[in-house]
Formats: structure tokens, sequence, C-alpha cells
């Protein structure tokens, strides 16, 4: 089976065909996004209502640094702003009358892979990855990128369960109650996949699988590990 990982074009590549990669594996740089806010009311004399009349560039732009981003004509000449970083415009408010420009900045940010498998293909935009035979099933809420190791939780073993067992590993079950939620997160899991939604909020990632007969296929499987991908709502289980 393979796994398609995205990738953005100013990603820095750290893995080539045919490496083997595994959940603590950097695959990719990219640079941090930073964002800079320029105050077009403060610095023109105007009403932040009154932004968009002065403005010359507008959200989803890209600019360049240097760029007219907005200027007031006066009696003795013009008050200009330019950006001070190539970016992209992200919002305008008009409450506050300013503009934000998100920007790369030089600081790097360091991904690691998701997924457990060989490298196949590197393709402009993403990254395919083999993993051993698996199967995808379809979430109910969008997924973010996330992967690991998975332990398959019945309740009948609650009381059996020690941290190693369970520690840095993503919780497969059909439901958990508030309780062994509270004791299944102080031992450390890494994350839930449910049926149920869970007894109460997690700051963890938590993913709910739309069918029960694909809970079934998983529980009765002999999959290792679970990977979902955040362009696309469904998760992989796979060996």
């Amino acid at each position: 089976m393979i796994i398609r990982l995205p990738v953005t074009e100013t990603a820095e590549l750290l893995v080539k065909r045919g490496d083997q990669i595994s959940f603590e594996t950097p695959i990719f740089k990219s640079p941090k996004k930073r964002t800079i806010t320029l105050n077009i009311a403060q610095q023109l004399g105007i009403k932040p209502e009154k932004i968009f009349k002065y403005l010359k560039k507008f959200v989803g732009e890209k600019v360049n640094q240097g760029d007219l981003v907005a200027f007031k004509k006066k009696l003795f000449g013009t008050k200009k702003i330019l950006s001070p970083v190539t970016g992209l415009i992200k919002e305008i408010d008009h409450n506050q009358g300013v503009l934000r420009i998100e920007f790369s900045s030089s600081e790097k940010n360091v991904f690691l892979a998701p997924v457990k498998g060989e490298i196949e293909n590197i393709e402009r935009d993403f990254l395919e990855v083999r993993v051993s035979t698996g199967q995808s099933f379809p979430l109910k809420e969008k997924a973010i990128t996330f992967g690991g190791e998975i332990f398959l939780f019945r309740s009948s073993i609650f009381f059996e369960l020690k941290k190693e067992s369970v520690d840095g590993k993503i919780i497969v079950a059909e439901k958990i109650s508030a309780f062994e939620q509270a004791k299944l997160e102080a031992l450390g899991v890494k994350g839930f996949v449910t049926l149920e939604s869970l007894a109460e909020a997690s700051e963890l990632p938590t993913f709910r699988l739309r069918r029960i007969d694909d809970l079934r296929v998983v529980l009765q499987g002999n999959f290792l590990y679970c990977t979902t991908i955040d362009l696309f709502d469904k998760i992989y289980f796979y060996s």
C-alpha cells in the first residue's frame, strides 16, 4: 500500500528514494511562517474603518519587499506604506485598521515522518511511502497529519494496563469511559481512534471511524501502525 505525504514547495528534503523511515525520522525542513502587522490607520492618520479606501494590496495577494501596500495623498506629497517583507496578505482588519502579512523566516521547522515504511517515489508535491499490507477507512472529521504504533484497547484489560504497554501508542477502541481516558492519558498514550466520541475533551489527537464494520476489521486484523494525512479524511492501518 502507498501513502502519499504532501510536501511544501519550499521544503528541503532530508530523505531520498529507497530510504526506510519511521515515526522519528526527519523527512524535510521548511521555513517557519511568521506574521507581521502593519498599522495602516495609524501610519496614514485615518479611521480604521476607512482602511480599504487607501489599500493597494488585498487578502490573498502576494507582495514583494518594497511593494506599495497603501498610500494617502496629502497637500504636499503622498504618504506611502511599503511592505517590509516578501509574503502573502493574510488579513485586513478594518476594526483595528491593520494589515497582516505572512512571510517565511530564516528559521526552519523540521517535520518528522507520520508513517513507517520505505520512500518509493519523490514527486514535486508529494513523497510516496510504501508500507506493508494495510487498509484505509473514512473518518468522521477532518484529519491532521499524524501516526504511530497502535494499541487495541478493551475494557476487560483496563486494570492490567502498565505504562510500558501503552506509552507513546495510539489507542484504538469502540468507546472509552472518562475514567479509562484519564488513566490512559496519564500512562502516556499518544492519541485515540474510536467509534464513539471521547467522554471528555482531550488535548491529544483524536479520530473517529465512520462505520462499526471498519472498527471490527481493525480490531480483528494484525495491524501494528496507523497514519492520517491532513489532505485526506481517512486513516490508514498497516503492519
